[in-house]
């Protein structure tokens, strides 16, 4: 249900003091049909001085309610304005996707007449005196200097040191939340409220901060991790921020498999960076770790995001880190590793910058990006790792996404141990993968499909690792590849069909256990320029399908002394400065297969003896100018002569 909020004070105006009250109405933003939230709470804030007047006020759901504020909360706070403006913000559904907030505003009015000072006494500045609040009765939180306003963290004995004020939770205030709401007035620019975490202090509750500023709170603890309760509320966020700036994270949360968010899509994550939300990380090695059942350890969600150095994110039930919606993450030297499904997911039009991370042992994908732009280079003499990945895939970039994975020896990107492949780029998806090295992968090392693009650059996979499938497979997509190396794979070495094209320069590929070191089908297509593609005996490994093609596979051959042509390359030339030639020429390559022979130096006179020719078993032919030329076809069980000139 889609709900619409409408609030209307009495006046616009009303005179210092005065009582002031507002009518709200719930209505359905269709059909306007009156409707009951499920909560209803509010505040007021004092716009002018930016103070809270009343903290967050829950009142009992209906179709409507009225909302007074009392003349004794309703005052000038600082004399010297003529008029400050107050704010009810009214808020339902909290938590829920029905969830909606509504602002209202009036004006009070400093009608205070002051009277001529006839005494020096009167100058006298009287110190103001806050009396004790209903939300610090109910905090348990008994002020120490009342001079001081409420929510002004001096007023309740703490003093800076440095610039930072220590709270000590649970000693000095008992939940994070209460801690959060209580102390409402930032200090002076450039102090700081550190809330810490006592020894061995286990929290039990969540926290929800929401549509306000609270990045002058840093988070930290004693120890070195701050473990949750065994009692915490399974399905419940650790943290929730939304529509804010959060304090600052200095602390690394274990979650300790308690279920810490489900798999929603609102707070769906022990730390929840929601609605326009940001936060930064104070100190590296921070995060959270091992949220069990289906929740994440970081959720950012609708244009939320997080700023980390050297965050960990670890042992998650579900990702170890899920950003969505429009949000970004700067999550450079992340340890990201055992998440129980992807360890990263990137979607829906998000960012991640993750260079120098870790995302080996997951249940599912290392990286899983969709419809998003991800960067994952290696980050100061840091490598970027996925090793033993259990999902299809160590890097998945699907529908229209891009992944840079790119490197600069000595730093690699390092792909081992893939259950099933290593790169996937599909639906118009786009990786870079330069200066990197794949270790032992199940399945294929780089494979694009359904009009995914892959750029592979200075890539190698070595004869002693273990590839089960192919070096390359290319399916209705595009690879393009530059000094790419592909030894030893169990598979193809290349593979292209049903429309797929392959680019390759300075590609070697060699001692595939497949049906060919290079191979093409129903419509495939692969370029290979200034290559090397291994042989069987004196036959190239290739092999095409239905409409298959091959391009400039080999450069032409040089023929000299006592020689054996290369039925699979389609040039050879002749060369007989250091001697006459003595040439053989056994099968084609394939039926239709065309071979161009011909002279460079005619110094000596030269032959060729051509097996299975049409004419005879063998013909033979002499070369005797640079201007003699044969050419020949293979028609599958004979060559026949196309073209002859001189020989």
């Amino acid at each position: 249900m889609s709900q619409q909020i409408s609030i209307v004070p009495d006046l616009p105006a009303v005179d210092a003091y005065s009582g002031a009250r507002s009518l709200v109405w719930f209505r359905d933003r269709v059909t306007s049909a009156a409707v009951t939230p499920s909560t209803v709470r509010y505040r007021v804030d004092c716009l002018s001085n930016k103070q809270n007047v009343i903290n967050w006020t829950s009142v009992t759901p209906a179709s409507s309610t009225t909302i007074e504020v009392p003349g004794t909360l309703n005052g000038i706070i600082d004399e010297e304005n003529d008029y400050e403006t107050r704010q009810l913000l009214v808020e339902i559904d909290a938590g829920l996707s029905t969830q909606t907030v509504k602002a209202a505003t009036w004006k009070v009015q400093n009608n205070r007449i002051y009277e001529p000072m006839t005494n020096f006494n009167e100058a006298l500045q009287v110190e103001p005196y806050y009396p004790i609040t209903a939300e610090e009765i109910a905090a348990v939180v008994t002020p120490v200097i009342y001079s001081y306003p409420p929510g002004d963290v001096r007023r309740y004995g703490f003093t800076a040191v440095a610039g930072v004020y220590t709270v000590a939770i649970p000693t000095d205030i008992s939940t994070l939340q209460i801690a959060l709401d209580l102390l409402f007035v930032r200090p002076a620019y450039g102090e700081i409220i550190e809330l810490k975490f006592d020894s061995a202090h286990q929290p039990s509750t969540s926290v929800l901060i929401q549509h306000g500023d609270y990045a002058h709170f840093r988070i930290t603890s004693v120890d070195a991790e701050v473990t949750l309760s065994s009692s915490w509320t399974p399905d419940s966020y650790f943290m929730r921020g939304v529509n804010c700036r959060m304090p600052q994270w200095g602390i690394l949360l274990d979650c300790n498999g308690e279920d810490t968010g489900g798999s929603g899509s609102v707070g769906s994550g022990a730390l929840c960076v929601e609605e326009g939300s940001t936060i930064n990380f104070y100190g590296t090695g921070k995060g959270v770790k091992n949220a069990g059942g289906t929740s994440s350890n970081l959720f950012v969600y609708r244009n939320g995001e997080v700023t980390a150095d050297r965050p960990v994110f670890t042992g998650a039930g579900q990702h170890n880190v899920w950003v969505t919606h429009l949000s970004r993450a700067y999550l450079e030297r992340g340890d990201f590793r055992g998440a129980g499904d992807a360890n990263v997911y990137v979607s829906r039009a998000s960012t991640l910058y993750a260079n120098g991370s870790d995302f080996s042992d997951s249940g599912a994908e290392g990286l899983l990006v969709r419809r998003s732009y991800v960067v994952v280079e290696p980050f100061g003499g840091t490598n970027t790792v996925f090793d033993n990945n259990g999902g299809t895939h160590a890097i998945a970039a699907e529908q229209n996404s891009t992944v840079c994975a790119n490197a600069r020896l000595p730093d690699v990107v390092v792909i081992s141990n893939a259950a099933v492949h290593g790169i996937s780029s599909t639906e118009q998806s786009i990786v870079n993968f330069r200066q990197n090295t794949f270790g032992a992968v199940t399945n294929d090392c780089m494979r694009a499909t359904d009009g995914g693009v892959i750029y592979a650059e200075d890539v190698v996979i070595p004869s002693s690792v273990v590839v089960g499938g192919r070096g390359i497979y290319c399916d209705s997509a595009e690879v393009w590849a530059k000094t790419i190396d592909i030894q030893g794979v169990g598979g193809v070495g290349i593979y292209a069909e049903n429309g797929g094209r392959v680019y390759a320069v300075d590609a070697v590929v060699t001692g595939s256990g497949g049906a060919a070191d290079v191979q093409v089908a129903d419509g495939g297509e692969i370029v290979i320029t200034d290559g090397t593609v291994g042989t069987y005996g004196n036959t190239p490994n290739i092999r095409f399908g239905q409409n298959g093609t091959i391009v400039n596979a080999y450069l032409p051959e040089t023929a000299t002394g006592t020689f054996t042509l290369d039925g699979g390359n389609p040039s050879t030339i002749i060369d007989s400065t250091a001697g006459a030639v003595t040439g053989t020429l056994g099968n084609g390559l394939y039926a239709g297969f065309m071979k161009t022979i011909r002279m460079s130096n005619s110094s000596n006179s030269s032959t060729v003896s051509v097996t299975n020719h049409i004419l005879a078993n063998p013909t033979v032919y002499t070369f005797n100018s640079t201007t003699d030329l044969l050419i020949l076809v293979w028609m599958g069980t004979r060559w026949v002569t196309v073209y002859s000139n001189g020989v």
